[in-house]
This record gives C-alpha cells, sequence and structure tokens, in this order.
C-alpha cells in the first residue's frame, strides 16, 4: 500500500508512457514540427534535450559553464530520467542510483536550490514536446511527485555536502561565476593559507564602491 503522497504504480506508468513518447519520437509536438524543412531536429531525444537546456541557460545562466559538451550532457538527462523512471519499484536501485547522482552533481557545485530550478525546466521541456492535450494537469502533477520524490534523496545528500564541506559550489559560484580583478587575484593568494583571501578582497572591493558613491 502506497503512502499518502507516495507516487503510485499507475501514475508512474502514465509518466512512463509520456516519457516513451519523447524516447520513441512520437511525442505530439515533435511529430508536426519534424515535417517541416527547416526544423533541425533529427528525433525527440535531441529536440527534448535542446529546448531544456536552452530554457536552463535562459532562466539560469550561472548554470552555463558547468556543461562542456551540451549534446553529451543531454544524453546522461535522457539516460537518468529513464533510469529513475524504470527503477521506482526496485526501492533500493532507486536510492542507491540517486544517491550516486547526488555525489557526483555535489562534485561539480551544483546546489541544493538549483534542483527547484531544474524541475520548472523538467516541466516545461515536457509540457513542450508533448502538447497540452497529452501533459494535462493530471499528467503535470505526477510528474511533480515523481520529480520531489527523486529530490527526496537528493536534496539532503546536497544540504549535508554544503554546510559539512562545499568546495565545489564555492569553486564553481565565487571563482568562475564572478571574475575578479588581477589586485584581487593576488589579494587571494597572500592571504590563502588563512582561508580567507577571497572574502577579504570582496569585502575589500564593497568597501571601495561604497566609498565611491559618498564622492558621488
Amino acid at each position: 500500500m502506497n503512502a499518502p503522497n507516495e507516487i503510485t504504480v499507475h501514475e508512474c506508468s502514465l509518466a512512463r508512457s509520456s516519457w516513451d513518447m519523447i524516447l520513441n519520437h512520437t511525442a505530439p509536438v515533435f511529430v508536426q514540427l519534424r515535417d517541416q524543412p527547416d526544423f533541425p531536429f533529427g528525433n525527440c531525444m535531441i529536440y527534448f534535450t535542446h529546448i531544456f537546456y536552452k530554457r536552463l541557460f535562459d532562466i539560469h545562466p550561472f548554470a552555463k559553464g558547468m556543461f562542456k559538451n551540451v549534446q553529451s550532457q543531454g544524453r546522461a538527462l535522457v539516460q537518468i530520467l529513464t533510469i529513475a523512471l524504470t527503477s521506482t519499484e526496485d526501492r533500493v536501485l532507486y536510492d542507491q542510483i540517486l544517491t550516486q547522482l547526488a555525489h557526483v552533481h555535489n562534485k561539480k557545485g551544483v546546489k541544493a536550490a538549483e534542483y527547484g530550478i531544474v524541475g520548472e525546466v523538467l516541466f516545461w521541456s515536457l509540457r513542450k514536446c508533448l502538447g497540452e492535450e497529452v501533459y494535462n494537469t493530471t499528467l503535470h502533477r505526477i510528474w511533480i511527485k515523481l520529480f520531489s520524490q527523486m529530490l527526496s534523496i537528493i536534496i539532503p545528500i546536497a544540504v549535508q555536502y554544503e554546510v559539512t564541506d562545499g568546495r565545489g559550489q564555492e569553486r564553481r559560484f565565487i571563482i568562475k561565476n564572478i571574475p575578479l580583478s588581477e589586485q584581487e587575484n593576488l589579494a587571494i593568494l597572500r592571504t590563502e593559507e588563512f582561508g580567507h583571501g577571497e572574502d577579504n578582497a570582496r569585502r575589500s572591493r564593497s568597501v571601495d564602491m561604497g566609498n565611491t558613491h559618498r564622492i558621488h
């Protein structure tokens, strides 16, 4: 017997059927578009991953620096979702897969808060591929439950990593996405042994900016 908020066998079957439309290239919107002369996508999986990452980078530009090869990452995305959908009845395997996924993403610097963004992008991309008749309110709620069930395993691991280590997140968000000046980088190197070099450099820059505003 399923717990009140746990996804049922029937709901999982509906989610799988909708995902199979993408895997089998029968998603209604893709079928409508593929015969157009200027449509550049040879199959539905490529189309899905293209709109997924385009949407992700549009609403969350910080994520772009993580993906050196979007095509390879797109194949990984499809594989992860396929495995998650086919492993829900084997709870041990399901937990193992998502636990490993969480640890991999921790090392890449993915923050716990970002998984919510990914979920919204996933739902949007499914709707764009499947169309409103297939991806209706009922199916949307099922995918929310499915993704939330995945996050019930991933998020605690991500949060624990952030509060106990978090070096992956620091490297990505502080060093890569917020470039420092040459002088600030020198300040970091000189005080790195104390572990506060970058914080001091940024604090100094904030003070300088504040003084500039007061002068003007």
